[in-house]
């Protein structure tokens, strides 16, 4: 939303009135939605593998529309303990997020949240994966032979769309290339399509201050609230110092 202020100085302080106008958007508000691959009452079949060495373990996936990844989750046994990261790639190995997943339950689906929402292209694909120094990860054997796993606007890819899925590489914490049998290790992301979710505080990208004097009406310039949910509430600070050109 954006606002055209008129700022007027009177002789005690400053009176500020806010008056939206309407405006367009960059991109339409479609409510917040958020998706992810599986829902939490998914379960695998295998819900804690003997394999006990450190691994990275990943899905390939992509998305129908533009939007921001804003989460990372995983299916966790009891025995898949220590400490896990999530790290989000491109396809080419390229890392653009990482996190640590902080406050998890003793099993079932974990979920950390991004420092910063990361932008994602429609038909792109990307890999998300984690890692765990314990192993006894979670995992469906042949999963993606044949077929992916749908929920619009995410796609978890089939075996074949793009190389091989499900992807794990033993060690450290690295990009994950290997696979077996198309294996699901349950994997997922937060994911919203752009519009529905604001990321960005308002801003004022520029104004002008006048001279001192008496008694006067500012025009500012340029005011764009980069905030798509609208203003609630309004903050004025009255001051009886006039306005100074020098202190802009």
């Amino acid at each position: 939303m954006r606002c055209r202020p008129a700022v007027a100085w009177l002789a005690a302080g400053l009176v500020v009135v806010l008056a939206p106008v309407p405006a367009e958007r960059a991109v339409a508000q479609s409510g917040g939605e958020s998706y992810s691959i599986w829902p939490t009452s998914t379960t695998p079949s295998v819900v804690a593998d003997p394999d006990a060495g450190a691994v990275e373990l990943g899905v390939k996936f992509g998305a129908d529309v533009n939007g921001v990844v804003t989460g990372i989750r995983f299916h966790k046994s009891s025995t898949n303990t220590g400490t896990h990261v999530a790290n989000l790639w491109t396809s080419t190995g390229t890392k653009l997020a990482t996190a640590t997943f902080q406050n998890e339950t003793p099993s079932g689906w974990q979920q950390v949240n991004l420092s910063a929402p990361v932008a994602i292209t429609a038909g792109a694909v990307y890999v998300v994966s984690y890692h765990t120094n314990t192993g006894h990860y979670s995992v469906d054997e042949s999963y993606f032979l044949g077929q992916g796993a749908d929920n619009p606007p995410l796609h978890a890819l089939a075996n074949g769309v793009s190389g091989a899925n499900g992807v794990y590489a033993y060690g450290a914490s690295t990009f994950p290339t290997n696979s077996w049998h198309g294996s699901n290790y349950w994997v997922d992301v937060v994911f919203s399509p752009t519009g529905s979710a604001d990321t960005s505080p308002p801003t004022i990208t520029a104004f002008t201050v006048p001279g001192t004097t008496t008694t006067l009406s500012v025009a500012i310039t340029s005011f764009t609230a980069t905030d798509d949910v609208g203003v609630t509430g309004y903050l004025v600070n009255q001051s009886p110092s006039k306005p100074s050109a020098a202190a802009a």
